[in-house]
């Protein structure tokens, strides 16, 4: 069975589109290039219920020891440092075990 990590994010008040496509284009090519990623999607909130956060990431992969590997290596941190820091308010996440689909 996979794993799956999933964040969320609240943005800063005022953050602007053209920040929120940097990051998304950035998280695209970061995906390419992560080590033990199954599947990998991320999206602004859709805004059909209130109370949710404004951006969030689903990535799966072989084992937990991945998700380690892939929050704790270089790219990544650059990315959150370049791209997320600057225009957090909040952040949630949680892994789980995922579990096939159907009866």
């Amino acid at each position: 069975m996979s794993v799956l990590h999933v964040a969320v994010f609240k943005w800063k008040p005022g953050t602007t589109a053209g920040a929120v496509q940097s990051l998304a284009d950035a998280l695209d090519e970061l995906k390419v290039q992560a080590v033990g990623l199954i599947s990998y999607q991320h999206g602004a909130d859709l805004g059909v219920r209130d109370g949710t956060f404004d951006y969030g990431v689903v990535a799966e992969f072989d084992s937990a020891e991945q998700i380690g590997r892939y929050l704790d290596h270089p790219l990544h941190q650059e990315l959150v440092a370049t791209y997320i820091a600057p225009i957090l308010e909040e952040r949630r996440a949680v892994q789980i075990q995922s579990a096939p689909w159907g009866p």
